[in-house]
């Protein structure tokens, strides 16, 4: 009877058809094609777009990063480090000094932009820019140039299957375009390179194969992604611009107005409104017949507008993955808001990125700029660095001192209990590179002091008697020094 019941019903409201069921109805939609034209107009003309594309990569690279240069040699002398981080800081100079930093920003903003870039380096190594580099013949490194995906195609794949690479690009083709000044005729300029040479920027990971095979593997671009949400964003506080403009909506009253019209003096009417305009703009008054005439203004109801805007901005904030007080550079609101939490998410992803994006194009650019004679090192390539990046989140003085006032005391505790010992909280904390809260404890030291330790207390035990050696007389007694007949 029940089941009866419900398939009547059923058939009625439709609930679970997908033809007549409305929760049942939605479709998935492809996102909106947007060109490249269009891409770089929404990045020249609107600001919040530009703020999306770069605010990530202008944090990544904010407060600048390290080296320190390690060598693999146990012999070599430098105990404190200062020759490796003095090398390091040449290293990081030599990457400004040839435009590198500079050049994987700009890659960075161009891939939020279009979907994808590359930084070729200008490297002569004796061979041609379309084979691979030769890390050991490099003479030269002149600079670098940065194109975006509308000036790179794919020349070739790599075909081969067991290689970690394999159909990825090997070789791109470059294309250049310049327009003659008072002519519409282009000059084109195309060049090959090998992806050796290259940082290579693929854009946001697109699930379509039809749509990564018409940007030729090129992914999505931070404008492609957000492209909904900011022109509804756009399109709402366009909307709130014109109803500002008419916010109070003035009401002239004229008698007989319908019968001049009649009467075609039209003219008589748009005169009249004329000297209105003029009395009011002049002697900020307003004269009118007492008997035909009323000017009244009828304001329009603006509240609960804010509160419309606010879920955009929302809404754009969650598709560009930014925190709302941050992409639009407002305090939070509300009673003990500041925004930190939000920030420090923010920052803790930005770290993310850093670390599994900007770590590797910063370490081959640094293996390929040492290994040119015009380098910082000469040529010679460092057995190994550390590419420390600097804390994004800085504290003030007071927490800075707050901060080491309790780690004084964790660590004055740990050296009474001789978990650590003085000389490595000493060096420990104050580093070459600046304070530290990290202790650095010698493993193998302490192993070696242990085992010396325990040398020496063995050392000091009196040797036991070989197993078949004879058994030593015992004392003599003393003589007794007593006379005989005392």
């Amino acid at each position: 009877m029940l089941e009866r019941l419900d398939n009547f019903l059923s058939s009625i409201t439709g609930a679970g058809d997908p033809a007549r069921d409305r929760a049942e109805s939605y479709v998935a939609i492809a996102p909106a094609s947007v060109s490249d034209d269009e891409l770089a107009a929404i990045y020249d003309g609107n600001d919040l777009a530009a703020a999306m594309v770069e605010r990530v990569p202008s944090e990544m690279f904010r407060e600048g990063y390290r080296v320190i240069v390690r060598s693999d040699d146990p012999d070599a002398e430098d105990d404190d480090g200062s020759e490796g981080i003095g090398m390091g800081e040449e290293i990081v100079a030599a990457l400004d000094a040839f435009g590198i930093n500079a050049g994987i920003l700009n890659a960075m903003i161009l891939e939020g932009v279009f979907g994808g870039s590359i930084l070729v380096f200008l490297v002569d190594d004796g061979g041609t820019q379309d084979s691979p580099l030769r890390i050991d013949r490099v003479r030269t490194v002149a600079g670098v140039q940065v194109y975006d995906r509308r000036y790179v195609e794919t020349a070739k794949l790599v075909s081969d299957p067991m290689s970690p690479s394999y159909g990825k690009p090997e070789i791109f083709k470059l294309r250049s375009e310049t327009k003659s000044q008072g002519s519409a005729t282009l000059s084109t300029a195309e060049a090959f390179v090998h992806a050796s040479r290259c940082l290579v920027f693929p854009g946001l990971p697109r699930a379509s194969r039809t749509s990564s095979s018409a940007r030729e593997g090129w992914g999505r671009s931070m404008l492609e992604k957000t492209y909904v949400a900011l022109r509804s964003h756009s399109i709402a506080w366009r909307s709130m611009d014109h109803l500002m403009t008419d916010a109070c909506q003035a009401t002239y009253k004229v008698k007989d107005f319908m019968k001049m019209i009649a009467m075609n003096k039209g003219d008589l009417i748009t005169e009249r409104l004329r000297i209105v305009d003029y009395n009011r703009s002049t002697v900020r008054a307003i004269v009118l017949d007492a008997d035909g005439e009323s000017l009244e203004r009828a304001p329009h109801g603006l509240g609960g507008l804010e509160r419309i805007l606010q879920e955009y901005n929302q809404r754009l904030a969650a598709a560009a993955d930014q925190p709302a007080s941050i992409l639009f550079g407002m305090s939070p609101a509300g009673l003990n808001a500041t925004g930190e939490g939000d920030r420090k998410i923010f920052l803790d992803k930005v770290r993310a990125r850093q670390e599994s994006t900007l770590r590797p194009l910063l370490d081959k650019a640094i293996r390929i700029l040492c290994s040119a004679a015009n380098g910082p090192t000469g040529g010679k390539v460092p057995d190994a660095w550390d590419l420390e990046f600097r804390p994004l989140w800085q504290l003030s003085e007071l927490e800075s001192a707050q901060l080491r006032y309790t780690q004084a005391q964790v660590d004055h505790l740990e050296i009474v209990d001789q978990v650590t010992l003085p000389e490595e909280v000493a060096l420990s904390r104050h580093t070459p590179t600046g304070y530290s809260t990290e202790t650095q404890i010698d493993r193998k030291a302490r192993k070696l002091a242990l085992a010396d330790e325990a040398n020496r207390e063995t050392s000091a035990e009196p040797p036991a008697p070989a197993p078949d050696a004879p058994t030593p007389p015992p004392p003599a007694e003393p003589a007794d020094s007593t006379p005989a007949n005392a």
